[in-house]
């Protein structure tokens, strides 16, 4: 479990793959802190500059992803096209034919 030591204003100062098992006059708590702070301990230049805009460019970034591993899912019988609510099955269809026009326009272009 990995620890993070944290300081006297409570910030993150470093994290651990084991507990270091030191005399610290810092605190050591288990890694189950909320994942902002680890993001901001990592990643400060990142964080610091625009937490909103840096989770909204993954999530779109991972729309794909999703949209992608519901058809490999469908694909593979594992997953029914009819399980799926019907607002979902109806993005799906609406991004399956962008993707698609999208497509046409890229051969026609290239």
């Amino acid at each position: 479990m990995p620890y993070i030591e944290r300081d006297a204003n409570n910030d993150i100062v470093a994290i651990y793959k084991a507990n270091p098992n030191k005399e610290s006059v810092h605190r050591l708590e288990e890694m189950d802190a909320i994942m902002h702070e680890v993001l901001s301990f990592l990643l400060p230049e990142t964080w610091a500059v625009d937490t909103g805009k840096f989770l909204q460019q993954t999530d779109l970034s991972m729309v794909r992803v999703v949209e992608d591993l519901v058809t490999v899912l469908i694909d593979k019988n594992v997953l029914a096209f009819t399980d799926l609510p019907e607002a979902a099955v109806t993005k799906i269809l609406l991004r399956r034919r962008l993707r698609e026009k999208m497509a046409e326009i890229g051969s026609i272009v290239t």
